[in-house]
């Protein structure tokens, strides 16, 4: 059963605009331990940890796109799963599918170094969240995520199925 649709679109441009403090702000605030860790394995970039932590290597332009996807897929996510289920930021995780087809190893994320920033991304939900649909309740949800960034443009489009 189809529990929801949900797409987004993101301006690159407005987190562009941001100094580095207020992303480190919104990586602080969007992002999960896991996509932290990923942030820093393809980039360089640390932003996690105290507000006085420095970026170290990587490039501006990565961070921007890492955010904004994860942003993007996200807010994608909410749209599916609102009204049945409101999420927070942190309830969400986004990380690459395995080159072989797998997801990922719970401790590490595993990354195609070829495809850095792939499109191909896995959803996973960090607490069990069943979700209660026309009186059926679904404790499996299995997320359908697409992304699509060019031009200074991110699209997310999600779609959650429930079992």
């Amino acid at each position: 059963m189809i529990v929801g649709i949900g797409t987004d679109i993101l301006q690159l441009s407005r987190l562009q605009a941001w100094p580095l403090k207020r992303l480190q702000r919104l990586s602080n605030r969007i992002l999960t331990t896991n996509e932290h860790r990923l942030l820093v394995d393809i980039s360089g970039t640390r932003l996690h940890g105290s507000p006085g932590s420095e970026q170290e290597g990587g490039s501006h332009q990565d961070l921007i796109r890492f955010l904004g996807v994860r942003w993007a897929a996200k807010e994608a996510l909410y749209k599916a799963v609102y009204p049945y289920r409101k999420l927070q930021w942190k309830d969400v995780e986004l990380l690459p599918i395995h080159p072989e087809g797998g997801i990922r190893d719970e401790k590490k994320p595993v990354l195609d170094r070829e495809q850095p920033f792939s499109s191909k991304l896995h959803a996973t939900f960090t607490r069990s969240l069943p979700l209660t649909v026309n009186d059926a309740t679904l404790p499996f949800l299995k997320t359908h995520v697409s992304i699509s960034h060019d031009g200074g443009l991110v699209v997310a489009m999600v779609v959650v199925e429930g079992t």
